[in-house]
């Protein structure tokens, strides 16, 4: 059985939420519930759980700043809640799921499915991986959940205002209600590069780079980006490590 603890502010959610764990995922024991940080915590310390259903939004304080204050303890998170524009952030925390409320069932039975098989698997040292990337794939807040795309497939990323635009080889654009800045802190180590303040790139789809001021690149969906001047340098330097 995985030992799992419920932390919601909202009675009904966490009722809603502990019956359909027991009519449809028979492998999770919900142990104890929580209301707030502060019994969240008091509650995790005690029972060392193996699953967190987790919400964000809670009176004095979030589900980011319970899970701050329990750094070095292990357990798997599935985040539960009604807001979606925190699905980055989740990912950030390193979070199994993020799961929309009303939750679906198809999604809970899924998500308790991967938090299954990631507990059973062998223990061992963890890949160190950026932030929310896990085996090479993305996930992308959209309206009604999230899209899960392999990183390989993304040949840029484009800045409009606080939207983002991926353009991938084989697959129509998505537009994400994020910044830039916040992909590229997520992709930055994963052969991606920032050659200017509007575009991120990714390294393996350049077909040419163009010399000049700044210069600029050629990339495999024939689209031309610039490169700025002070971030030249830097960009030969990577191309000449890849």
């Amino acid at each position: 059985m995985i030992r799992s603890v419920i932390v919601d502010d909202e009675r009904r959610s966490r009722e809603t939420l502990s019956t359909l764990l027991e009519q449809y995922c028979p492998a999770i024991e919900v142990i104890t519930f929580a209301d707030s940080v502060e019994s969240g915590e008091r509650v995790i310390r005690s029972e060392r759980p193996d699953l967190l259903f987790l919400d964000v939004e809670m009176p004095y304080g979030s589900g980011f700043d319970l899970l701050r204050s329990l750094q070095g303890l292990r357990f798997e998170v599935i985040f539960t809640t009604a807001h979606s524009q925190y699905a980055i952030k989740a990912i950030k925390s390193s979070a199994l799921d993020y799961l929309m409320k009303p939750i679906d069932r198809d999604d809970l039975v899924n998500a308790v499915e991967r938090a299954r098989k990631k507990l059973s698997a062998p223990t061992g040292p963890e890949p160190e991986t950026a932030p929310g990337i896990e085996r090479n794939r993305i996930a992308l807040p959209s309206f009604d959940g999230l899209i899960l795309v392999d990183i390989s497939t993304i040949i840029r990323c484009e800045a409009h205002g606080n939207y983002t635009t991926f353009h991938f080889e084989h697959r129509d654009q998505i537009l994400v209600a994020r910044t830039l800045k916040e992909f590229d802190i997520m992709l930055g180590d994963l052969n991606f590069f920032r050659v200017h303040h509007g575009h991120l790139i990714n390294l393996q789809h350049i077909r040419k780079y163009v010399r000049g001021e700044g210069g600029h690149v050629i990339m495999n969906d024939n689209t031309m980006v610039a490169v700025s001047r002070r971030r030249k340098v830097d960009l030969m330097k990577r191309l000449a490590r890849s």
